[in-house]
């Protein structure tokens, strides 16, 4: 969103937005003119004029050039990213002209976003937006081409300018510069326009089905859709951009125009969007007040996004939510809790859940900041935390009150608690220093963008992400296996703590044991132990396991031989080999034996074999053979794979003589 300098330079864009995403700019600004000079009336009239980009026309006018504007509110979580931000002197006859934009994460390479543009006052109200070059189609529209002229009407040709002092120093609407039209001047409550994005300019490597998708929910008088002509002396420009021009009049106007911009590869990623009812008190709200949108994602999860103007309010969503703030998003799954946020606010939950009181917003008094040129900046502030740690600020976002000149809006990197109430907030390397009092005379000191004693507002964040238990097992191991007790400890991220029950079981139990302590696991053997928690909503995680392996004895092993045998004890005969080894935590077979080794005139001393995990194993024998005898015939044994853990005689050497 852009809310910076206009004039000069810079364009009459005010809270505009641009949508960037596969790799492609899907909403371009119309860039350069043609001509930078006070001739080219296609630059005057058209490219920096407000009608040509993605913003609100007031009364057929063009902005008021501005310094900067005001934000309001700004959060930059994984799921939700939002933007807020007014500006109160584009359009003087306006009581509100303000911009509330979200964008909600669906997965990592999708997201959407969702608008919310409030201009109260003035009498026609035109929200204009456009897509990067490619195919149009609607849906919920039925547009009826105009044989003649331009948005500025039939009888208004192309370029011809009728409404303002025709030159550089033009003012007017620019409708004039928007062909081809066609209207629906009846519109359905909600529709949509879809791009199918060209790669212009071949920044691709690959050709790519993209697709831009505005839907409007509310009420407009009509819809028209019309080409705008970007510089044409630029190479590789499009011939036109296909804009989309949503339009209301009335006394005293009060729009809140409320969209769904979805950017989507190959199939769209929400499945449906509607609107939800909002109540206040029992009574459905008909005003621009409070606003939520419902959408149905193809993955089957349900965001509920919620806009109001009163976070001192209570409003009840689809008689299923309840909700107290700025801006809240609430997402199920299967009928389950999956995510909850809010900003500035203090709760989103569903009806009859308790919930924890939650301070939406600190307030204050500025009692110090950096008055030098600095790398590093603070603002030192006198204010009550509400239970709300410092740490919790980093990130945050405070908002001084000021003459309005510049904006007072700064990122908070961190906070220090100086006692009694003071606070140090960390704004880095952002002066606060507006100017010199005097250009001329340096030593007369800085102007700066905030005071002492103003007052402040820090809006926080509270978001309960989808619960996750995870497990930490402790103990003495050795390769992968325990060899004393084991403990589990079990803790659960993503809600709050008090709101949610654990449970697990051992080694396939029917019954689930309510989670207070680690879990002791003292018995030798393989343990699968499966956990799980629900929070207060209902949402209950997947189940999820773990092994652990647990060895506290030592292995039994020993050789035995068959076969004829003197009277001396020496065989004569073909010996059968068997090893025979035992370890009671697990076990496995198919071992075979390897070889064999001699001793002198015919004692085998060591037998050698792979186990099943092909491990080679080795066994001390004392078998007397004569010389005509053989040796190493099949052996069958149970060996553990881990003969080490505990001492035993599979473990032990031989020495050969």
């Amino acid at each position: 969103m852009h809310y910076g300098r206009t004039s000069s330079h810079g364009h009459a864009d005010t809270l505009e937005i641009g949508v960037h995403s596969f790799g492609l700019d899907l909403s371009p600004d119309l860039g350069y003119p043609e001509f930078a000079d006070t001739v080219d009336m296609h630059r005057a009239q058209w490219v920096v004029n407000t009608v040509s980009h993605n913003t609100v026309v007031v009364d057929k006018s063009k902005q008021n050039p501005q310094w900067v504007a005001q934000p309001k509110h700004f959060d930059d979580t994984d799921r939700v990213k939002l933007t807020d931000v007014e500006a109160p002197n584009v359009y003087p006859q306006t009581q509100q002209y303000k911009r509330t934009t979200a964008m909600i994460k669906i997965d990592d390479e999708n997201s959407y976003g969702i608008d919310f543009f409030r201009v109260k006052g003035g009498g026609d109200h035109v929200f204009s937006f456009h897509g990067a070059e490619g195919t149009v189609t609607t849906e919920g529209l039925t547009m009826v081409p105009q044989a003649t002229g331009t948005y500025a009407g039939p009888d208004v040709d192309y370029a011809e300018c009728v409404d303002s002092v025709c030159n550089y120093t033009y003012k007017g609407s620019g409708f004039h510069y928007l062909k081809d039209v066609s209207r629906d001047s009846n519109p359905a409550s909600q529709f949509s326009v879809d791009w199918n994005i060209a790669d212009t300019w071949k920044v691709l490597t690959q050709p790519a089905n993209i697709h831009l998708r505005l839907t409007m929910l509310g009420a407009v008088d009509d819809v028209a859709l019309a080409s705008g002509v970007p510089p044409q002396n630029k190479p590789g420009n499009p011939k036109a951009l296909s804009y989309v021009l949503a339009h209301r009049s009335g006394t005293n106007l009060d729009s809140l125009f409320t969209s769904v911009i979805e950017p989507y590869k190959d199939s769209r990623k929400i499945a449906s969007i509607e609107p939800a009812v909002v109540k206040r008190d029992g009574q459905a709200i008909d005003g621009n007040e409070a606003k939520a949108v419902k959408v149905t994602l193809a993955n089957g999860r349900i965001d509920y996004i919620v806009y109001a103007q009163r976070t001192d309010v209570e409003y009840i969503i689809d008689d299923k939510l309840k909700f107290k703030g700025f801006i809240g998003v609430y997402s199920e799954k299967d009928g389950k809790t999956e995510y909850r946020y809010v900003h500035d606010g203090s709760y989103m939950a569903p009806i009859g859940n308790e919930v924890e009181p939650f301070a939406g917003a600190l307030t204050g008094t500025v009692i110090g900041f950096t008055k030098a040129l600095a790398f590093q900046n603070d603002i030192v502030v006198e204010m009550n935390m509400n239970g709300v740690s410092t740490d919790a600020l980093a990130g945050a976002s405070i908002y001084v009150a000021n003459d309005g000149v510049r904006n007072g809006a700064y990122r908070i990197r961190g906070a220090t608690d100086l006692g009694d109430n003071r606070y140090k907030l960390d704004i880095g390397d952002i002066t606060l220093i507006r100017g010199y009092k005097n250009p001329a005379n340096f030593a007369e000191g800085y102007r700066y963008d905030i005071e002492e004693n103003a007052s402040f507002r820090i809006p926080l964040t509270r978001q309960i992400s989808p619960i996750t238990t995870t497990a930490q097992v402790s103990g003495e191991q050795q390769n992968g296996w325990f060899t004393g007790e084991a403990t589990v400890a079990l803790s659960v991220y993503g809600s709050d703590s008090g709101s949610v029950a654990t449970a697990y079981r051992l080694n396939e139990g029917t019954a689930w044991i309510p989670y207070t302590d680690p879990v002791a696991i003292g018995n030798s053997g393989m343990h699968e132990i499966q956990y799980r928690s629900t929070d207060a909503s209902g949402y209950e995680e997947p189940i999820r396991s773990l092994t652990v392996r647990i060895d506290r004895d030592a292995p039994v092993s020993s050789v035995k031989a068959e076969g004829t045998k003197r009277t001396d004890g020496v065989y004569t005969s073909e010996v059968s080999l068997a090893v025979e080894a035992t370890d009671p935590p697990l076990g496995c077979r198919e071992n075979r034996v390897l070889a064999c080794t001699r001793r002198g005139a015919g004692r085998l001393e060591e037998v050698r074999w792979t186990d099943c995990f092909r491990q080679e194993r080795r066994l001390c024998a004392d078998v007397p053979l004569d010389g005509s005898s053989r040796s190493c015939g099949t052996a069958e044994a149970v060996l553990h794979p881990h003969r080490d853990t505990q001492q035993g005689s599979t473990g032990q050497a031989c020495s050969i003589r």
